[in-house]
């Protein structure tokens, strides 16, 4: 079992809506016991804002529901997930035009 953090941004971006809080929740969930549970964005896609901003080479995308994404990345020690960041929480349309898709 892995620690998952949320950024404040994160949690101030859902805050007044509950369906969010609660699909944040079930994902922190499902995560804590399996941080490879959302796909592996390929190194190229990852947006460069993510890769300056945080000092990342990989991000993963979470599904949820009504094709919401959570964008999160893992922190390792000698190769093994040690805790889960998750770095953002976006629309359908926000995803497209961050992932340039």
């Amino acid at each position: 079992m892995v620690q998952v953090l949320v950024l404040r941004s994160v949690l101030e971006k859902i805050r007044e809506n509950r369906n969010y809080i609660d699909w944040l929740s079930d994902a922190k969930d499902v995560l804590e016991f399996d941080p490879f549970a959302g796909d592996k964005v390929s190194r190229r896609l990852t947006p460069s804002r993510y890769k300056r901003r945080f000092n990342v080479v990989y991000v993963y995308r979470y599904r949820l529901p009504e094709a919401y994404r959570l964008i999160y990345t893992l922190d390792t020690t000698h190769g093994v997930p040690s805790c889960v960041r998750v770095i953002d929480f976006l629309s359908h349309k926000e995803y497209e035009r961050v992932f340039r898709y």
